[in-house]
């Protein structure tokens, strides 16, 4: 993702995928991980219309929103929400609201995750999840040179499966199962690998798909 004061880029993976047109059939035989990934970007891309309505320009994929079409897009992402939203409400979600202590593998400290990174260095100590319907919110406890905050992350659910971004690169997706009081959490690799700037030298896929974060629920 690329941003100045005028100008955000970013790319958004599954959108020609899941798109406004895709009919319920489709969405209905979508996986889980599929559509909450779908679902999350519509939430990514809502949370810079601000920028667009202060003359910025957002540059998605197939199409560039500026303020002269700002409204129809607004539009068109509600109904995308609203087709896959109902999709996912169709398949259910578990319930994972609570407290977690995080762990990671030492591989994750070898990725450009900012969330993973910062657990397997020790800097967060517990995670909290708040949940309405099929919409999370993530919210981690953290310590860095002795200095203490929080930092709150929107993530979806359907079924069992969890998708959200990194708290420092909105393409660098997390997916996660959750499953007897666990959420095992990896990076999405190969969308991952296919987002990355050609100039920038990519991660290692061993390493991201080798680095894991365990959250497991702490007793109430």
């Amino acid at each position: 993702m690329k941003r100045t004061s005028t100008v955000l880029s970013f790319a958004v993976a599954l959108a020609t995928t899941l798109h406004a047109q895709t009919s319920v059939e489709t969405l209905r035989a979508a996986s889980s991980e599929d559509l909450a990934t779908s679902y999350r970007e519509q939430l990514q891309i809502t949370s810079h219309f601000a920028l667009v309505e202060e003359g910025g320009t957002l540059h998605l994929p197939n199409q560039i929103v500026s303020r002269d079409n700002l409204e129809q897009v607004k539009v068109e992402v509600a109904d995308r929400m609203a087709a896959v939203g109902a999709a996912i409400t169709d398949r259910g979600y578990a319930t994972v609201a609570g407290t977690y202590v995080p762990k990671a593998t030492s591989e994750c400290k070898r990725i450009p995750s900012g969330w993973a990174g910062s657990i397997a260095s020790g800097a967060v100590s517990r995670i909290t999840v708040s949940q309405d319907t099929f919409e999370l919110l993530l919210v981690q406890q953290f310590t860095i040179e002795g200095e203490s905050g929080t930092y709150e992350i929107k993530g979806v659910i359907v079924d069992s499966t969890i998708v959200f971004d990194d708290m420092m690169n909105s393409d660098f997706g997390l997916v996660g199962q959750a499953a007897g009081g666990t959420i095992k959490v990896r990076p999405q690799v190969d969308q991952i690998l296919a987002a990355w700037p050609s100039w920038v030298k990519a991660p290692n896929r061993k390493d991201l798909s080798r680095c894991e974060v365990t959250l497991t629920r702490v007793a109430r």
